[in-house]
C-alpha cells in the first residue's frame, strides 16, 4: 500500500500515467502508483553522500598532500592523530607526507601503509630521506647464539633532550636525557625479559639506563635507521653517543660482545636526530 503524502504541491509537469515511475512518499523508492501528479513525486531521492561508511577497525579523515595540498578523503586500519603529519602509501599507488585534517564518517581512498613516526609538520616529514620514511631491507643475519643491543646516552655528561626512538619506522622506547650524568636507554632486540647484560663495555654505565625490548624482526641485513624524535626540549644543546653491539647468550646472561657500530649525535637544542647502523655480520 502506497502512503499518502504529508505535504501536496501540484505540478502540471508531474507524471500522471504509467509510462514513468515516480518518487514515493518514503523518499527511497519508485513506482507508477506513486505518479499522483505532486511536485514531489518528481523528485530524485535523497542527495547525501553516498561513500561507503566505515568499516569495523578502520578510521576515515580527511587527509592533505604536503607537496601540493590537494585533498584526500582516506581510510585506514587502525588510527592517525589528527593534526598530525605521517608518511603514507595510498591504494591509488600515491605515497608521501600527508597532515590529516580531520575525521570523517565515511570511507575514501585506503591508506596501505602509514609510517609510525607522527611528525609535528610538513617541514619535518619531507625534510627525511627515503630510508627513514620508507624504511625497507632484508631479514637480519641469523646470529642465534647472539642478541644485538644498542645503547643511547649522554656520554658527555652534560644535560640533553629527551627523545622518542624509532627503529626503521617503528617506535621501540624512548630516552630521557635530561641529567648532568651519565644517563639513557639499551634497546634489545630480545622480547625475552630474564636477559640481563653482564658484561657491558658501553660508554655509559649500565645501572643508569633504562631498558627497552624490541622484536628482533624490526632489523634489517645492511642499513637500519634510528630516527630521534624530540619531546622535549631540555634547553642544553645535545652531544651523545649510539653504540651498537651484538651480545653473546650464555642462559640469561648477554656476554662477550661483538662491536657493530659506533655513531655519536649533536646539535642545538629541540633538534631531531637520523643516525644509521650497518648489520651485516654477527661478528665483525
Amino acid at each position: 500500500m502506497i502512503r499518502r503524502r504529508r505535504k501536496f504541491t501540484y505540478s502540471r509537469t508531474s507524471p500522471k500515467n504509467d509510462r514513468r515511475a515516480c518518487l514515493c512518499p518514503d523518499g527511497k523508492t519508485y513506482s507508477t502508483e506513486c505518479c499522483d501528479g505532486s511536485l514531489q513525486a518528481q523528485g530524485i531521492g535523497v542527495v547525501t553522500n553516498s561513500a561507503p561508511a566505515v568499516s569495523a577497525g578502520h578510521s576515515a579523515y580527511r587527509i592533505t598532500n604536503c607537496d601540493d595540498g590537494h585533498h584526500k578523503n582516506a581510510h585506514y586500519h587502525g588510527t592517525l592523530n589528527v593534526g598530525t603529519t605521517y608518511y603514507m602509501t595510498l591504494q591509488n599507488g600515491q605515497e608521501g607526507c600527508y597532515t590529516v585534517n580531520e575525521e570523517r564518517n565515511f570511507e575514501g581512498v585506503e591508506i596501505i601503509t602509514s609510517i609510525g613516526i607522527p611528525f609535528d609538520d610538513c617541514n619535518e616529514c619531507t625534510a627525511l630521506s627515503s630510508e627513514v620514511l620508507d624504511p625497507e631491507g632484508d631479514p637480519a643475519p641469523s646470529c642465534p647464539d647472539r642478541v644485538l643491543v644498542f645503547q643511547i646516552c649522554n656520554s658527555n655528561s652534560v644535560t640533553d633532550d629527551n627523545f622518542d626512538i624509532y627503529l626503521n619506522g617503528t617506535k621501540i622506547g624512548d630516552v630521557d636525557l635530561n641529567s648532568n650524568e651519565l644517563i639513557g636507554s639499551v634497546f634489545i632486540a630480545s622480547t625475552n625479559t630474564d636477559l640481563v647484560i653482564t658484561e657491558a663495555d658501553f660508554t655509559c654505565p649500565i645501572g643508569g639506563m633504562v631498558i627497552h625490548r624490541f622484536d628482533p624482526s624490526l632489523l634489517y641485513s645492511g642499513t637500519n635507521t634510528i630516527y630521534m624524535k624530540n619531546t622535549q626540549n631540555n634547553a642544553s644543546g645535545n652531544a651523545g653517543a649510539v653504540e651498537v653491539r651484538n651480545y653473546e647468550v650464555s642462559g640469561n646472561n648477554l656476554l662477550n660482545p661483538c662491536d657493530i657500530q659506533d655513531v655519536s649525535f649533536g646539535g642545538s637544542s629541540g633538534s631531531n636526530f637520523y643516525r644509521e647502523f650497518t648489520f651485516n655480520e654477527c661478528c665483525p
